[in-house]
């Protein structure tokens, strides 16, 4: 399947579109409600684990 991402580790669904980044499966098979409560976990923690910048420190 010529273009699909089946196949090819070059598509960001793999993160090869983090610099640097090795390619790796990013899915998590948890389930969606696990998720869910994962996200919201780390949301209420000030998002651990994420360097947050705001817009104004962003440069291009």
């Amino acid at each position: 399947m010529s273009g699909s991402s089946s196949g090819s580790r070059t598509n960001s669904i793999f993160g090869a579109n983090i610099p640097g980044k090795t390619p790796s499966v990013l899915f998590y098979l948890g389930g969606l409600r696990n998720y869910r409560a994962v996200l919201a976990e780390v949301a209420a923690d000030g998002y651990r684990g994420f360097d947050v910048k705001s817009a104004e420190m962003v440069t291009v």
